[in-house]
C-alpha cells in the first residue's frame, strides 16, 4: 500500500472539484507529496500502521492538512479522524468524503482543533499518527500537543510521529525543524514508555 493513487486522485479532485481547485494548499500538496522525501516519509509511517490497521480500529490523523493520508486508513477499515486548526482545509476534506471523492472516504472525518487542547476523551485511540507538524508549532506548544497526543492514545496504542530535523540551532530559538538535541530532550519526556531498544536515544544524530 502507498501513497501513490491517493495522489493521483488528488488530482483528478483538483480538476472536478471546485472547492479543491480553488485550494492552493491542496494544489501545493500534490506535488509536494510526489517529493521523494515525501515518499519516504509516509511509506515509513505506513510500514508501521499497516500491520495493525484493522476494520473498526479508531485512528487520529493529528494535524492532516489536506493530504490524502486519512483516505489511506479509512481504505483499509480503519475509523479515521482527521484534525487540522485550518478551518479552510478541513472544509473541503468534509466536503471531499462527503462526496466519496476518495477510496476510504466512507471511514473518515474531520474536525477543526488545536493540538495543544485534544476535544477526545482520554485513551480513546487506537493509533495516532503526526507528520510533520511538530516541528511548525512554537515552544512550548508542540510540548503540550505531545501531552495531548499521548493523553488521547490507549493504553498499548500506536503513536507514529515524524518531524523534519537538521544540524543547527535548537528549535527553542524559532527555527522550523528539530536537531538531536531537541529529539532526545522531547523523548526524554517519555521514557517510561519507551521499549529497550528505543531508550538509547542520546545516540540520536544527524545528518547533513
Amino acid at each position: 500500500r502507498t501513497m501513490a493513487p491517493f495522489v493521483d486522485v488528488m488530482e483528478k479532485v483538483s480538476r472536478e472539484y471546485k472547492a479543491a481547485s480553488n485550494n492552493k494548499t491542496f494544489a501545493d500538496y500534490i506535488r509536494y507529496c510526489r517529493w521523494p522525501i515525501r515518499k519516504l516519509e509516509y511509506s515509513y509511517v505506513l510500514d508501521k500502521v499497516m500491520p495493525i490497521a484493522a476494520n473498526g480500529l479508531k485512528v487520529l490523523d493529528a494535524g492532516c492538512g489536506v493530504t490524502p493520508f486519512p483516505f489511506v486508513l479509512g481504505d483499509l477499515g480503519c475509523q479515521v479522524i482527521g484534525i487540522d486548526l485550518n478551518a479552510e482545509d478541513i472544509s473541503l476534506l468534509k466536503g471531499l468524503a462527503k462526496q466519496n471523492a476518495f477510496p476510504g472516504s466512507q471511514n473518515c472525518s474531520f474536525h477543526v482543533g488545536d493540538l495543544g487542547r485534544l476535544p477526545y476523551p482520554d485513551h480513546s485511540f487506537d493509533i495516532v499518527t503526526c507528520i510533520s507538524v511538530l516541528e511548525h508549532l512554537p515552544f512550548p506548544h508542540y510540548f503540550q500537543s505531545l501531552a495531548e497526543l499521548y493523553r488521547i492514545l490507549k493504553p498499548g496504542g500506536t503513536f507514529v510521529c515524524t518531524v523534519d530535523c537538521w544540524d543547527g540551532d535548537r528549535n527553542i530559538n524559532g527555527k522550523s525543524a528539530f536537531n538531536a538535541t531537541d529529539l532526545a530532550y522531547m523523548l526524554d519526556n517519555f521514557k517510561e514508555e519507551l521499549d529497550e531498544e528505543s531508550r538509547d536515544y542520546n545516540q540520536l544524530q544527524i545528518s547533513a
